[in-house]
């Protein structure tokens, strides 16, 4: 019988590393980066990285020194990103 995450709920990617473990969220970030070039909506790392709120989602990306699409952060440029994630 094949498992999908459908049926298992507990398979998000966040649920791989501990909470505290700022190495697993940057690590899940960058693979999540490649994925979405050019731009990667905040709302969506918030929902695979398992925070809860979205001031914790805020306050670990400003952390990283990200660069946003416009003026707003809202959507993350990741071609310009994944420069300032290798020194992680």
């Amino acid at each position: 019988m094949i498992l999908t995450i459908c049926a298992c709920p507990n398979l998000s990617p966040a649920a791989f590393f501990p909470p505290c473990s700022l190495v697993g969220f940057v690590y899940l970030f960058r693979f999540v980066s490649f994925s979405f070039r050019p731009v990667l909506p905040v709302s969506y790392v918030q929902s695979e990285l398992a925070f809860e709120a979205a001031d914790e989602c805020q306050l670990f990306l400003a952390a990283l020194s990200l660069v946003y699409t416009g003026t707003d952060t809202t959507k993350i440029d990741c071609r310009q990103s994944l420069a300032v994630l290798a020194n992680f």
